[in-house]
């Protein structure tokens, strides 16, 4: 018998009922939660606590920057969940394989600017976009509308091929200052420490980037497939860097 209920919730589930239900970078998904999902998405029906089934007419999609078919082979990803949602895959390729798509996303990225009231309006020559094209964007749509976002806030009214020219070049620019500053550090570094003792120094540096630029604020730690993606690392990697300078270890020592 459930007592206690002075109103009822809706879950998830419910509130997509007669729309659809999207989870987006499924990959993350907790081993349990995986479990918990999958009867509602077979049988579409869901019973809240203390409330009578609901039947659910919802239609389930999801998203993941990581092969599921790996995971389920690591034993990370429930092989009976991925049959379910395995059904009209798209396959969106990086920004530079598709670079047509780009003026799509300028013209959006314009067109929001510009109904914003509390910013200038910006126009955009036909030169720009061609240098917006002609860029590679290692960081996809989130790098594109980023430079974007800082060449339109210089800009005067109309962004000009220049515009975008100056920002890109001048990115090019940093990351060769970069690398070259880093070179140096690597030798003098090197020389300091050790080989042994300069390479653990270089994982609590990488590790301190993860904590930085790829934390989950929902769960209070370093989201796994985002910090794997952007260093190109795999799991194992990953996972002794977490066990060797993650919170837990920080307690421990």
């Amino acid at each position: 018998m459930f007592t206690g209920s002075v109103g009822s919730t809706k879950g998830l589930f419910e509130k997509a009922n007669g729309g659809t239900f999207f989870m987006d970078e499924i990959q993350d998904m907790p081993w349990e939660i995986q479990g918990m999902i999958r009867k509602p998405i077979d049988e579409r029906i869901i019973t809240p606590i203390g409330g009578e089934p609901v039947e659910l007419d919802i239609r389930v999609m999801s998203a993941h920057n990581v092969p599921l078919g790996g995971l389920i082979d690591k034993k990370q990803f429930r092989h009976d969940l991925y049959y379910r949602l395995d059904g009209v895959v798209i396959d969106i390729p990086s920004l530079k394989d598709r670079v047509d798509d780009i003026p799509l996303y300028i013209n959006r990225f314009l067109r929001d600017w510009n109904s914003n009231p509390k910013k200038g309006k910006r126009l955009m020559a036909e030169n720009a976009v061609e240098a917006f094209c002609d860029y590679h964007w290692p960081g996809n749509v989130r790098s594109l509308a980023k430079a974007f976002t800082i060449i339109a806030t210089k800009a005067k009214i109309e962004i000009t091929g220049d515009d975008v020219k100056k920002y890109l070049d001048g990115k090019e620019k940093k990351a060769k200052r970069t690398s070259e500053i880093i070179e140096k550090e690597f030798e003098k570094e090197l020389k300091n420490l050790g080989f042994q003792d300069y390479m653990k120094e270089q994982e609590r540096k990488v590790w301190s980037w993860c904590e930085k630029n790829c934390w989950d604020e929902k769960n209070n730690k370093v989201k796994e497939s985002l910090a794997m993606k952007e260093l190109e690392i795999g799991q194992s990697v990953f996972r002794r860097l977490n066990k060797s300078y993650g919170t837990e270890a920080r307690l421990l020592h």
